[in-house]
C-alpha cells in the first residue's frame, strides 16, 4: 500500500464524499417520475413477431398470457368465449340398426365420465390464446383420455396427408425433460412413441427418420384458428388485432402516472451562488458550510409549511434542472381514453353493453353476441370432429363414423322463453309437465305431484274453495255469456224490425 494512501487518508476522503452528497443530492429520488410505470413489449417487437407468427409463436401465446392477468379487454374475450356456450349438444346416427339406442346410452355416458365440457372449455381456451391445439386420444375403449400438447415447437400438424392434419413429433422435445418427466410422458404416449423410440433417436440423432415420428390420425386431432389458407398449419391468437391499441392506451396511462408522479414528488430546485459582483459570491467561492447551511435553512422552513415534507435540492447555478409543464386538461383528456377504449372493443369485436352494460343499445348487442356465438361456433365443429374420433375408438368397428355430436351453436333461449314454450305445449296438446317444473329453481317435481294430489284427493280444495263467478261467466244458467237486454229506443227498434245492419246479399 502507498505510503499517501493511509487509513485516515481514506476516512477523510469518506467523509468529504458524504459530506458532499449530503450537500448537492439530499432527498433526490432515482426515477421519480417513473414510479409505477412497467416497460413491456413495444410496437417494434410487436411487428417483429406479427410478420413471422409460425416463428414466434411462443412468444405470442406468452404475452397472450401476460396480459390475460394485466388487461381488462383480454381477460374478457378469453374468459366470455370460454364461458358463453352451454355446450348442450345432441347425437346423431347415419344409419340405425337394433342396438343404436344402447350405443347412443355407452356414448352419453362416456361423455359425462370424461367430463366433456369442462374439456371442451379447456381446448377453446388453448385453442384462441395459441392459434392451435394438438392432441391425442391416449387409453384404450373402456378408459379414453384428452391429451393435448402444450409445445407447439416439438409437437406441430406438419401437413396433410389424405385432407387430414399430421400430427408429427419432434423427439428432441424429451432432451429439454427431467428423467421423471421424460418417463411419465412416454409412458402416457405408449404405444405410439416409447422409450425404444427415444433412445434410438438418441442413437442416430441427425436421421429425420428417427427424430420426427408420426402419430396416428385416427386418434389425433388439430384445432386452427384465424387462418386464411387451408394448408396454413398453425392459426394466430385471437389477441392479436386489438394489440397495438392496447399499447397506445397504456401510454397514455403511463403519462397519467407520470404527471401524477410529478404533482406528488414535487422537487424544489435551490440555487446557491451569483456570478453578480465579480463573482465575489459565486457558488464555487462560498465556503461549504455556508452553502450546506443554506441548505438546512430552506429545506427545515420548508418542511415546517408541510407535514410530509418537500424535496429540496442544491445545484450551481450553471448546472440547471427544469421539468416540463404538463397541464393535465390537455393531455390527458376523458375522450381519449373513450376513443381508445372503443377501437380495442372494435379490434375484438367486443360490445361495450357486453362488458359492462354500456355503450350501445339492445339491438345492437344483440346483433353482436350472435356474431360471437358464429366465431365461437367455427371452433366447436373442429372439436365435434375430434370427438368424432373417439367414438370410432369406443364403438364397435361396424359403427364406424356412424355417429356425430354436434352442440348449440345458437344463442340460448332465455328461461322464460323456454317455459312459454313447454308450457304452451303441455296446455294445447297434453305433453309433459316435469320438463316446465324442473326449470323453476327450488321446486322438486315429485313434492310437487305429491302435494298436487294430496291437496285434490285428500283435502279436495277444488271442492272446498271455489273461484268467485264473474258477472257474465257460466254459472249453471241455460245460455252463457252476457244476456241480451232489449233496447227502449225508438230508433233501434225500428232498425231492428228492418234489419237495417244486415249487409245486402
Amino acid at each position: 500500500m502507498s505510503e499517501d494512501f493511509t487509513q485516515e487518508n481514506y476516512d477523510r476522503s469518506i467523509n468529504e464524499y458524504k459530506d458532499y452528497i449530503n450537500t448537492y443530492v439530499d432527498g433526490f429520488v432515482s426515477k421519480l417520475f417513473s414510479d409505477g410505470i412497467v416497460t413491456e413489449v413495444d410496437s417494434k417487437k410487436l411487428k417483429q413477431w406479427f410478420s413471422n407468427p409460425d416463428a414466434f409463436q411462443k412468444e405470442i401465446e406468452n404475452i397472450a398470457q401476460y396480459y390475460y392477468i394485466t388487461n381488462g379487454e383480454i381477460f374478457q374475450l378469453l374468459d366470455i368465449t370460454r364461458v358463453l356456450p352451454t355446450l348442450n349438444y345432441k347425437l346423431d346416427v347415419f344409419e340405425k340398426n337394433k342396438s343404436y339406442e344402447k350405443h347412443m346410452g355407452n356414448i352419453n355416458k362416456l361423455l359425462y365420465k370424461i367430463g366433456h365440457k369442462t374439456l371442451t372449455r379447456d381446448m377453446i381456451s388453448q385453442t384462441i390464446t395459441s392459434g392451435t391445439l394438438c392432441g391425442i386420444w391416449l387409453g384404450d375403449s373402456k378408459n379414453p383420455y384428452f391429451y393435448i400438447f402444450d409445445d407447439l415447437d416439438y409437437v406441430f400438424p406438419s401437413h396433410r396427408l389424405q385432407g387430414e392434419w399430421q400430427v408429427t413429433v419432434d423427439m428432441s422435445w424429451f432432451d429439454t425433460m427431467t428423467d421423471y418427466m421424460r418417463t411419465v410422458t412416454l409412458e402416457n404416449l405408449s404405444p405410439y412413441i416409447t422409450d425404444k423410440d427415444y433412445q434410438r433417436y438418441k442413437s442416430n440423432s441427425t436421421k429425420s427418420q428417427y427424430k420426427y415420428i408420426d402419430l396416428p390420425q385416427e386418434r389425433t386431432g388439430v384445432i386452427r384458428t384465424h387462418t386464411l389458407k387451408r394448408s396454413q398449419n398453425r392459426g394466430v391468437s385471437w389477441i392479436t388485432q386489438g394489440m397495438y391499441d392496447i399499447l397506445h392506451k397504456k401510454k397514455l396511462k403511463d403519462l397519467e402516472k407520470a404527471v401524477a408522479n410529478k404533482i406528488i414528488n414535487a422537487v424544489a430546485v435551490l440555487k446557491v451562488g451569483s456570478e453578480a459582483n465579480d463573482g465575489q459570491y459565486a457558488n464555487m467561492k462560498l465556503p461549504k458550510g455556508v452553502k450546506k447551511k443554506i441548505h438546512s435553512g430552506v429545506k427545515g422552513a420548508l418542511e415546517k409549511n408541510s407535514k410530509d415534507g418537500i424535496t429540496v435540492v442544491t445545484i450551481p447555478e450553471f448546472a440547471d434542472i427544469e421539468f416540463p409543464d404538463i397541464k393535465s386538461g390537455n393531455s390527458l383528456d376523458p375522450k381519449k381514453f373513450d376513443s381508445i377504449n372503443h377501437d380495442i372493443t372494435s379490434s375484438y369485436g367486443l360490445s361495450q353493453s357486453l362488458l359492462n352494460g354500456t355503450g350501445s343499445n339492445f339491438a345492437s348487442a344483440k346483433i353482436n353476441i350472435d356474431v360471437l356465438y358464429k366465431k365461437i361456433g367455427d371452433l366447436l365443429e373442429d372439436i365435434e370432429r375430434i370427438y368424432a374420433k373417439l367414438f370410432n375408438i369406443v364403438l364397435p368397428s361396424n359403427q364406424t363414423d356412424n355417429f356425430t355430436l354436434t352442440y348449440d351453436k345458437e344463442q340460448p333461449l332465455t328461461l322464460k322463453e323456454k317455459i312459454d314454450v313447454l308450457l304452451k305445449l303441455h296446455t294445447q296438446e297434453g305433453f309433459a309437465l316435469k320438463p316446465i317444473v324442473d326449470m323453476v329453481s327450488g321446486i322438486n317435481f315429485d313434492e310437487y305431484i305429491e302435494q298436487s294430489v294430496y291437496e285434490q284427493e285428500v283435502l279436495k280444495l277444488q271442492e272446498k274453495i271455489k273461484p268467485y263467478a264473474s258477472a257474465y261467466t257460466s254459472t249453471g244458467q241455460e245460455e252463457d255469456g252476457r244476456p241480451e237486454i232489449e233496447s227502449q229506443n225508438e230508433n233501434t227498434i225500428k232498425s231492428k224490425e228492418n234489419d237495417s245492419n244486415s249487409l245486402p246479399e
